[in-house]
């Protein structure tokens, strides 16, 4: 019999295995999800599960993140790591499981839904509970100025306000650890990638951080990857685009604001690597 709970972070050994069935590689373990589901400052983990019997098939939710929202803190879950068994898809699992979570959030008092979905997910989520699509995120490469990147919070609507305790945690990821890079016009925060000499990078666009409370490191010589959405990067010379066959699935950023409508235009926002679970 098919039944739908919500998650239970005691079961957080069965969600590795349904990660492990659901996903092609995936590399995480039980310190990964840990650090990412129960050790954010902001919150644990919020999802809904469905079981047939006992045995877990399938799952939806997220963790919270501190975006702003016109200067505003507005309360925002970012999903991650949706699947169900290969089985069990096709049908109205996917949409029960978004609805419920949809109900649970509101009820906790949840403003603003924010997806990274692939090729796949991006119409199941539109379906499901109306997620509108903004656009693909944008993927350079190369040598970029980063003389440009300074007090870009008041160039943007929308952004994820990184403050010290965040960005500590954040840094931990016990995958791959990020690190703060010191720049003479900014801090940077970058992290490894599977690729040779290539780090994914983006801006700490705020001047809060007190530099003796973080650990930092120089950038050292590699490419710089950026993924996400920004006004700043996407116009630098020195950066190329990726070109979309070499990438293994379009990343479409969907979004819904729960408590009112809301159309965010692309030009508003920022968005990188640190929002979303990529590295």
């Amino acid at each position: 019999m098919i039944s739908y709970r919500s998650s239970n972070l005691n079961l957080i050994g069965e969600y590795l295995s349904l990660y492990n069935r659901c996903f092609v590689k995936f590399n995480k373990n039980l310190e990964y999800l840990n650090w990412l589901y129960i050790q954010n400052p902001l919150g644990n983990f919020i999802g809904m599960d469905v079981f047939d019997d006992n045995k877990l098939v399938g799952q939806i939710g997220g963790i919270p993140i501190n975006f702003k929202f016109y200067n505003k803190h507005v309360k925002t879950l970012i999903l991650l790591n949706t699947c169900i068994d290969l089985k069990y898809r096709g049908g109205r699992l996917f949409y029960n499981l978004a609805k419920n979570l949809e109900e649970n959030l509101i009820e906790k008092d949840y403003e603003l839904l924010i997806g990274i979905g692939n090729k796949i997910a991006t119409p199941a989520w539109t379906r499901s509970i109306q997620l509108k699509y903004l656009c693909q995120l944008k993927s350079f490469i190369g040598l970029f100025d980063f003389s440009k990147i300074q007090n870009l919070n008041e160039k943007y609507n929308i952004y994820n306000d990184w403050n010290e305790d965040l960005l500590k945690w954040r840094c931990s990821n016990p995958i791959n650890k990020t690190k703060v890079v010191n720049m003479s016009h900014c801090q940077l925060v970058c992290s490894k990638t599977s690729i040779p000499f290539v780090k994914v990078f983006s801006p700490l666009f705020f001047n809060n951080l007190s530099k003796q409370n973080l650990k930092t490191k120089n950038l050292g010589k590699s490419l710089n990857l950026f993924i996400g959405l920004s006004n700043e990067i996407n116009k630098s010379f020195l950066f190329r685009k990726i070109p979309e066959y070499i990438k293994p699935s379009p990343l479409n950023f969907l979004y819904k604001f729960l408590k009112k409508d809301y159309h965010i235009k692309q030009n508003e926002i920022f968005f990188s690597f640190l929002d979303f679970d990529a590295f």
